[in-house]
């Protein structure tokens, strides 16, 4: 009990949920799969596994069922692996210290985190990036803003090895794009009426209902409603772009751009 509040404390959580059951999991791996199987399958390039992993972490983060967000990492974690994206994997492992309570805790983690990374040394591409991330996931949970002395400055030259690590929807500089959506206004199937659906400067998006837009690439966004609909937005040309309802319905609607 010591232990797990003294991990709570560091992490800065008011308490760390347990993981879900094996049952939970596959229930939750099964409906993020139903959701995001068919994009999963045609992402065959970095950037494309990079940008379904990115979605499905932001929607994870808002997830209420803790089996489905648990699932949703997990998804999220080895897309990132796969596209061999450091800086969005560490993203990921964040969400799992933060929020999750290992199922046999450690009294030694930063120990553990140094034998994970010495192994993950030996390895290449994928596999090393994999042991890289359980590595910084144990150095997350040995409380990393409470770490002082040699160790410290090691691992946070590690933690910014993998946080430097190029972004796959960049730019042809390497440099993140910028939302290329921000600033524009659309209309639904030629209405030409309001509600019209606006993008700020932050990728937000105003359509007159709940929810509001994550924005995910340079040309993409997800719209969350707060009744649990999902929409993938996304740029077609400078004049055109689609949107496609992933939850409840499937339907798909043409955008033109009003200004």
């Amino acid at each position: 009990m010591a232990l797990a509040l003294f991990m709570c404390a560091v992490l800065g959580q008011a308490e760390l949920q347990p993981i879900p059951s094996l049952t939970e999991l596959m229930a939750g791996r099964k409906l993020v799969e139903s959701v995001y199987g068919p994009r999963i399958e045609a992402a065959k390039t970095s950037e494309q596994k990079a940008a379904v992993a990115a979605e499905i972490l932001a929607i994870a983060e808002k997830e209420q069922n803790l089996a489905n967000r648990y699932a949703g990492y997990q998804v999220a974690r080895r897309l990132a692996v796969e596209a061999e994206d450091g800086k969005l994997g560490l993203a990921v492992v964040r969400q799992f210290a933060s929020e999750f309570q290992p199922p046999l805790p450690k009294e030694d983690w930063a120990g553990a985190a140094e034998k994970a990374w010495e192994a993950a040394e030996s390895e290449k591409g994928n596999e090393r990036l994999a042991g890289r991330l359980d590595a910084a996931e144990c150095w997350l949970r040995a409380g990393e803003e409470g770490q002082a002395g040699f160790a410290a400055v090691k691992w946070r030259e590690r933690i910014g090895e993998l946080e430097g690590g190029e972004t796959k929807v960049a730019s042809a500089a390497g440099k993140p794009a910028p939302f290329a959506l921000a600033g524009t206004v659309w209309k639904l199937d030629g209405n030409a009426k309001p509600p019209f659906w606006s993008f700020d400067a932050t990728g937000n998006i105003n359509n007159g209902a709940d929810g509001k837009a994550i924005p995910i690439s340079p040309t993409q966004a997800v719209r969350m409603s707060d009744r649990g609909v999902l929409m993938i937005f996304t740029l077609e040309s400078p004049t055109k772009a689609k949107g496609v309802w992933l939850k409840p319905s499937g339907i798909e609607h043409v955008f033109t751009r009003v200004k």
